[in-house]
């Protein structure tokens, strides 16, 4: 799912109830795909008390109606139901809230394809990719070795890396701008487009 515009909506909500500096789009396009609360910690300067704070406004914005925003890319629904169709176990592993992963999903019509969805919850608010990786590989009992990560940003790259699993890289998301940046985490492939990374995935 391309995010970023109900995330862009997020930020700039939270930023005008509490009457911060406004945000430029270059620096919005930074904060899809970090931690919620280091993000606000960093942008506004906030403690870590105060970010939690925001970070809890943020997604209540998010669940409430900027989830909306986000649409499905053209050809990963397409994508998906080829992988599931060769009797592939899918599962979505990300940092933003569970609930609102799901309505984003469901916004998209992906929810059907995927076995899991796992994100931040509200009793582990500061988990890491890696935590929530795990998660998923334990909840669908598959082996590390046996599943591949695929993602558009460091976060995603250092998630597979501290989980010991393989990773793929992509450049169509917010993360990677281009597969310099992607091949410091050593990804077995950078699809520079969803045609690309079906492409790629087909052969495997």
């Amino acid at each position: 799912m391309d995010t970023g515009p109900g995330i862009f909506a997020a930020f700039r909500y939270v930023q005008k109830q509490n009457g911060w500096h406004e945000i430029d789009d270059k620096t919005l396009h930074t904060l899809v795909g970090p931690p919620l609360i280091s993000s606000y910690m960093k942008t506004f300067d906030l403690t870590e008390e105060k970010a939690v704070e925001a970070a809890h406004l943020h997604r209540l914005y998010q669940k409430r109606c900027s989830y909306q925003l986000s649409t499905a890319y053209p050809g990963m629904a397409d994508l998906l139901y080829t992988l599931k169709k060769r009797g592939y176990i899918l599962a979505v592993s990300t940092l933003k809230g569970e609930e609102i992963a799901r309505k984003t999903l469901s916004a998209g019509k992906l929810t059907s394809y995927f076995d899991g969805i796992f994100g931040v919850t509200p009793d582990h608010l500061k988990a890491r990719k890696s935590d929530i990786i795990n998660r998923a590989l334990k909840a669908l009992k598959i082996e590390k070795q046996d599943a591949i990560l695929i993602g558009d940003s460091q976060f995603d790259g250092l998630g597979a890396w501290e989980n010991n699993m393989p990773f793929v890289a992509v450049t169509y998301g917010y993360g990677f701008h281009n597969s310099e940046e992607a091949c410091v985490w050593h990804p077995l492939h950078v699809a520079p487009s969803v045609k690309d990374l079906s492409a790629f995935l087909s052969k495997i």
